[in-house]
C-alpha cells in the first residue's frame, strides 16, 4: 500500500519575529498551517503579542531570545528546523542618522545575516528567505535613463556613503554577503526586497516605515529620496515570504511593491485620504543633468510641487514586482494600505502634538489650549474614520468585517467585534420620518442625554475648542455598570457633516493626565479607560435616517462576560428611549 502523503508543514524559524514584518509573518505562517514556529526576538524585547495571534495557542510557537550577533544563541533558535526553513527578518532600521553607523547598522545587518545563514546550514534547513529591502536597489546614479527599476538594480554604495545614508548601505552589504555565503556553501537562499511597508500594526509601538506616514501627516518635507520606490501592504510582504519559501521555482531577488511611483504621488494620495492634515505640498529636490555617459549629475537644488519628480529619474510602473505577480501574489491597493495604517499613526501624530507642550507633574499635564485643540483634532480624526468604517455598507444585517451579531430584533442590530483587548459594540437601526438633524439634536443634547441614558447623572460643557469641537465632563452614578460606577470622564466631542449629508459625532475620553489637568479637583475620579463612541446618521428617502451607534472599550485587561451581556441589554434600552424622544422632537429640531 502506498504511504499516505503528509500535509503537515515543516518547522520554521523567524528572526525579528516581534517586529512589524516579523509579527505579520508569524501570523501568516500560523494561518497557513505551520504548527512549529521558532520566533526569534531580541533579548528583553516584548513578544507577548505573538502569543495572542490567532492560532498561536494551538501551534508550537516557541519564543527564543537571541541577538543575531550571538552566533550560539541564533544556532539554538534555528535548531530543530531541519528540512524546514528560516525567514531572516531581523535587521536594525532607523530614520535617524546613527552616531556610530558601523556598530548600530552595518555590523548587526551583515554579521547578523551571516550568523543566521551559518546556523541554517548547520541545522539542515531546506531554504532561507532573506528579507532585504528596496534600499538595496536604489538609488543608483548609473542606472540607465528611462529604464524601470527591477531586481537587477543595486544601490551605489559610494553614492550613499558620501551622503551619510547608512541604512541603504547596511541592507546592500547584508544582501550581498548573503549571496556570497549561499554560493560558497550551496545554500538555497531567496531574497525579498519590500518597499516601504504600511498596514495595521500587530505589535506595540510604531515602526520606522509607518513613521514615514506619521512624519508626512505632520508636514515633513523629507522625500525619502535615498530609499523610495513605492509602498506595499505588510500583509502582502508576509504572504510573499511564505510564497517564496513554498515555491520550488523561486530563486534570486524579488522586488515587493504595489507599484513604482514618486514619493510626491504617495504624498498626494495621503493628502486626499486625510485632507485635514498638513501634508506638505512642496519638496526640495536635487537638480540633475545627464552627462555624456548617460549618468545623472547633481548640479543644484530646486523647489518642486506636489506632482513633481521627487525621485529624479524614477519611472512609474504598476507591475514592477512582476516576478512575484507571476508566482501568484495579488497586491493590495495603496489606498487600502494607508487606511489600514491610520489608527496607530493618527494616535502617534496626536501624541506628538500633545508632547510638544505639556509640562509633566505628578498627576496631570498642563497644556496650552492650542496644543489641546491640535491633539483633539488629530485624535478625533481617527475616531471619525473608525465610525465611518463601522457604518460602511449601512444596512442592518451586514455581518462582515469581523462583526458578530448579538441580537437582531425589530429591525435593530446589535453586534460586537473584538481585536486584542479592544471590544467594540455597534447598534444600527432605521428611524422612519425622522431627519438626521432631529436625531442628532436629541442624541447630542446634554440635557436629553440623561433621559435616554439613566446611568448618566451629570453632563456639562467645559469648553469649546472650535465650532464643532468641545470638551465635556460626564459623571455616572451608583447604578452604573462596574467600569463606570461613580466615575467621571473628560471627553472630547467632534461634530462633522460629510459631503453626502451624513452626520458624524465622535466622542472619546481624553488621556487621564490631560483630563486631570482640565478638571484637577476631581482627578482621582477620572478613570484611565479608553472609551470611543459616536453616531453616524445617514439620510434616507422619505425624510428618514439610518443610525449607527458605536462604542469601543479598552479595559486594559479581560472584559467580564456579564459586562458584555449588560451592555447589550442597555443598548436595547437606550435605543428604545432614543426612539421615543426623537419621535416626540419637533421637526425644527428644538428639544
Amino acid at each position: 500500500m502506498a504511504e499516505k502523503k503528509s500535509d503537515s508543514k515543516p518547522p520554521v524559524c523567524v528572526t525579528g519575529a516581534n517586529g512589524f514584518i516579523g509579527t505579520w509573518l508569524v501570523r501568516t505562517l500560523l494561518d497557513h498551517g505551520y504548527t512549529t514556529v521558532h520566533a526569534c526576538v531580541f533579548p528583553g524585547s516584548d513578544a507577548s503579542h505573538l502569543r495572542r495571534l490567532p492560532g498561536a495557542a494551538a501551534a508550537r510557537l516557541v519564543v527564543h531570545e537571541a541577538d543575531v550577533l550571538d552566533a550560539a544563541a541564533v544556532a539554538r533558535a534555528v535548531e530543530g528546523c531541519a528540512g524546514g526553513g528560516v525567514f531572516h527578518v531581523a535587521s536594525p532600521c532607523t530614520l535617524e542618522d546613527p552616531k556610530d553607523p558601523q556598530a548600530e547598522l552595518l555590523l548587526p545587518a551583515v554579521q547578523g545575516t551571516l550568523n543566521v545563514l551559518a546556523a541554517a546550514e548547520a541545522a539542515g534547513v531546506r531554504r532561507v528567505v532573506i528579507t532585504s529591502s528596496i534600499s538595496a536597489m536604489v538609488p543608483n546614479p548609473k542606472w540607465p535613463v528611462g529604464k524601470v527599476f527591477d531586481e537587477s538594480s543595486w544601490t551605489d554604495l559610494d553614492y550613499c556613503e558620501s551622503r551619510q545614508k547608512w541604512y541603504p548601505v547596511s541592507k546592500t552589504l547584508a544582501e550581498k554577503a548573503a549571496w556570497e555565503f549561499a554560493e560558497k556553501h550551496s545554500l538555497d537562499v531567496v531574497a525579498i526586497n519590500p518597499a516601504t511597508c504600511l498596514g495595521a500594526l500587530l505589535q506595540p509601538g510604531l515602526n520606522a516605515s509607518c513613521a514615514v506616514l506619521q512624519q508626512l501627516l505632520q508636514g515633513s518635507t523629507d522625500t525619502q529620496e535615498y530609499h523610495w520606490l513605492g509602498a506595499v501592504h505588510v500583509k502582502d510582504v508576509a504572504k510573499a515570504q511564505v510564497l517564496l519559501f513554498e515555491s520550488p521555482s523561486a530563486s534570486g531577488r524579488y522586488l515587493c511593491t504595489s507599484g513604482i511611483y514618486q514619493f510626491g504621488d504617495f504624498a498626494e494620495s495621503v493628502s486626499k485620504l486625510f485632507p485635514a492634515f498638513p501634508v506638505h505640498r512642496e519638496f526640495n529636490l536635487l537638480k540633475l543633468k545627464v552627462d555624456s555617459d548617460h549618468n545623472r549629475v547633481e548640479v543644484g537644488k530646486i523647489w518642486n510641487k506636489f506632482t513633481g519628480e521627487t525621485q529624479p529619474g524614477l519611472i512609474a510602473c504598476k507591475d514592477a514586482a512582476k516576478k512575484l505577480i507571476d508566482l501568484g501574489l495579488v497586491f493590495t491597493p495603496l489606498e487600502d494600505a494607508v487606511r489600514d495604517t491610520r489608527t496607530r499613526v493618527l494616535e502617534a501624530v496626536g501624541k506628538a502634538e500633545m508632547s510638544s507642550s505639556p509640562v509633566p507633574c505628578t498627576r496631570s499635564w498642563s497644556i496650552s489650549e492650542d496644543s489641546l485643540r491640535r491633539y483633539v483634532f488629530f485624535a478625533s480624526e481617527s475616531c471619525i474614520q473608525e465610525l465611518l468604517s463601522a457604518s460602511d455598507s449601512n444596512r442592518v444585517g451586514n455581518f462582515s468585517d469581523g462583526w458578530k451579531v448579538l441580537t437582531l430584533e425589530n429591525g435593530v442590530e446589535i453586534s460586537k467585534r473584538r481585536s486584542g483587548s479592544l471590544h467594540t459594540f455597534r447598534s444600527r437601526w432605521v428611524l422612519r420620518s425622522v431627519s438626521p438633524e432631529q436625531f442628532i439634536t436629541v442624541a447630542n443634547a446634554i440635557d436629553a442625554a440623561k433621559q435616554w441614558d439613566p446611568d448618566l447623572v451629570e453632563a456639562t460643557y467645559i469648553k469649546d475648542l472650535q465650532d464643532n469641537l468641545s470638551i465635556i465632563r460626564l459623571r455616572f452614578g451608583e447604578n452604573s455598570k462596574p467600569l463606570f460606577h461613580n466615575r467621571e470622564f473628560i471627553v472630547y466631542e467632534r461634530r462633522e457633516t460629510m459631503d453626502d449629508g451624513t452626520l458624524v459625532v465622535a466622542v472619546a475620553s481624553l488621556p487621564k493626565e490631560i483630563a486631570a489637568g482640565l478638571h484637577p479637583k476631581q482627578n482621582n475620579a477620572i478613570r484611565g479607560l479608553l472609551l470611543q463612541s459616536g453616531w453616524v446618521v445617514e439620510k434616507l428617502e422619505d425624510d428618514s435616517c439610518m443610525v449607527t451607534y458605536v462604542v469601543q472599550l479598552d479595559p486594559a485587561g479581560w472584559l467580564p462576560k456579564f459586562f458584555v451581556n449588560r451592555l447589550n441589554t442597555k443598548l436595547v434600552m437606550i435605543i428604545e428611549n432614543l426612539r421615543k424622544l426623537v419621535q416626540a422632537c419637533p421637526s425644527n429640531g428644538e428639544v
